[in-house]
Parts: C-alpha cells; structure tokens; sequence
C-alpha cells in the first residue's frame, strides 16, 4: 500500500476491471455512474442501458479469504513490492437480488504502512449479481514488502460487518 494518502472510491457504474477514483472535492457535484434501477437497496432494477446489468466473475483463488458473506483476495494473488494491486471483495447475497446498489457497501481498507483508502460509493452506482454474488474491486497503489492489509466492510442489507486481514 502507497505512501500515506487517502482518497475516495467511487466506481462507474459497471466496474470490470478497473475502478476510478475521485477525491473528496470532486463528489461535491455528485458521483460518477449514474443509472437507472431498483429503489430499494438490493432491490432487481433495470441496468443504466450501458450494460450495467451484465456480470462476470473471476475465479476466486485458494488464498482468499472468507468471513461470513465477505471473501476478500488480491489480485495480482501476491504483488510484487510497490507494484499497484486490486483487492478484490465478494459479496455472497440472496438469490433475489439481481442488481446491487453499491451504496450498501462500506468501510475501509488500512495498510500497516498506514495507507487508509475509504471503500464508499455514490447512491446511484449499481453492478449486476452473477450466480448469488457481486465482485468489486478497489485499486491500492504498490506497497513495502510483508504489508498486512486489514478490510473493515459493512452491508446495511445483509446486516453485516466483518473485519478481514490479509498479508502479502
């Protein structure tokens, strides 16, 4: 994890590979990827027509790490010393679920090297649910050898909040 800088996490509203991240001032005028759907959060809503409704998964590897309906992993799997990375976080949510208000989620990711990254989103960012579940991923710029990374994530639908540490 980078030097001691902080920054918001606002994905588009389809997140694939990538995410964009914004800071603080530019969520004054509101949050990127904006779209259509369900009012309710965990509601099944219509995609913003960008193709926002469709959802892939990525494999989940051995070295992921499950707490409740969290499973947290890294990808690359294990990053070479100040090389940028993603953490990626799954969340395992009711069959009846088809797009995910992403607003539900939040919390923060916190390195041993003091690196704090806010994981929040904007009231209108949505990700469609592939087989029960959603991936998100969160960009960490490259971090010091034997970084321990600790995910505090909260789901206000699931009624849910776990604590989950990972180390590379």
């Amino acid at each position: 994890i980078g030097e001691a800088e902080s920054s918001l996490f606002i994905p588009s509203q389809e997140l694939t590979d990538s995410g964009a991240m914004m800071s603080a001032e530019s969520l004054v005028g509101g949050s990127i990827g904006s779209g259509s759907g369900g009012d309710g959060e965990g509601e099944a809503g219509g995609g913003g027509g960008d193709g926002s409704s469709m959802a892939r998964n990525i494999r989940v590897p051995e070295s992921a790490v499950t707490q409740g309906s969290f499973t947290v992993w890294t990808d690359p799997e294990d990053p070479a010393p100040r090389v940028a990375y993603k953490i990626i976080i799954q969340v395992k949510l009711p069959r009846t679920v088809k797009q995910y208000r992403l607003n539900d989620l939040s919390g923060m990711v916190t390195g041993t090297d003091q690196y704090k990254k806010p994981i929040k989103y904007g009231t209108k960012d949505r990700k469609g649910v592939k087989d029960g579940v959603v991936q998100i991923d969160i960009p960490i710029p490259g971090a010091a050898e034997l970084v321990k990374d600790v995910i505090e994530i909260r789901s206000k639908l699931l009624n849910e909040e776990q604590r989950i540490e990972i180390v590379f």
